[in-house]
C-alpha cells in the first residue's frame, strides 16, 4: 500500500496515468480493510501485479530506498514534524526543498548538491550518519565478538529492509542503539589497533 505508489512515482512521474489509476484503486479499498490481516489475500491480488511485472525494478528503488534507513537526517525530520516555519526556514527547508534521494534516482547531481549547501545543519547531520554507518559496516572485519557483531547488524538490517523505500528516522530508533555500540566497537578497536601498529613500528 505504501511502497508502489512511491514505485510507481518513481518509475512513471507524479502526474503520469499509472500514479492517477493506481490511486482511483485505493480510494476503492476501506482504510479498515487495508489494515486488517485477513484481507491480505485479497490486497495482495490488488497491489502484486504491479511489483510483478515490474520485479527488477522495483527491488532495485528498494534496495536504492533502503539507503534513507541509514542515511536520512535526524535534525530533517524533527524540523518538519515541529511545523514552525522559523525552524524550517533556519535550517533551509522550504516548500521547494528537494529531496535528496530522488534527486539521485533521477540523476540531478546539481539539486544535490545545491540541497546539501542550503541546508548546513541537516547536512552536518548526515554526515554524522555516513560515519555511523560505515563504522557499522566495519565492524564486520573485527575478529573478536563476530557472533554478537552479526546479530546486531542482522536486526539492524532486518528493520532497514523491512521499512524499505518508505523508511524515515522515526524507523531507525529501535536500532540506533546496536548501530552506535558497533559504531563505538570499530572506533576503539581501531584506535588500539593503530596504537599497535605504532609501537611495533618503534621497535
Amino acid at each position: 500500500r505504501y511502497n508502489v505508489p512511491d514505485f510507481l512515482v518513481y518509475k512513471y512521474g507524479a502526474s503520469s496515468k499509472e500514479v492517477f489509476d493506481y490511486h482511483e484503486i485505493l480510494e476503492t479499498i476501506p482504510v479498515e480493510k487495508a489494515r486488517d490481516l485477513k484481507y491480505s489475500y485479497e490486497l495482495k491480488a490488488i497491489y502484486g501485479p504491479y511489483l510483478s511485472k515490474d520485479f527488477v525494478d522495483y527491488v532495485k528503488f528498494h534496495i536504492i530506498g533502503t539507503s534513507k534507513f541509514f542515511l536520512s537526517s535526524s535534525i530533517r525530520y524533527l524540523s518538519l514534524q515541529i511545523n514552525n516555519l522559523k525552524l524550517q526556514k533556519f535550517m533551509g527547508l522550504s516548500d521547494q526543498s528537494s529531496d535528496i534521494l530522488s534527486s539521485l534516482l533521477h540523476g540531478n547531481l546539481g539539486l544535490v548538491w545545491q540541497t546539501l549547501q542550503s541546508q548546513p545543519l541537516i547536512t552536518f547531520d548526515r554526515l554524522i550518519m555516513v560515519t555511523i554507518t560505515f563504522l557499522v559496516l566495519l565492524s564486520v572485519f573485527i575478529r573478536e565478538q563476530r557472533f554478537y557483531i552479526f546479530l546486531f547488524i542482522s536486526l539492524i538490517f532486518y528493520f532497514a529492509i523491512l521499512t524499505g523505500p518508505v523508511s524515515i528516522p522515526r524507523y531507525r530508533l529501535p536500532v540506533e542503539p546496536l548501530m552506535l555500540i558497533l559504531t563505538a566497537y570499530s572506533l576503539v578497536t581501531a584506535i588500539s589497533k593503530f596504537r599497535h601498529y605504532l609501537q611495533n613500528k618503534k621497535n
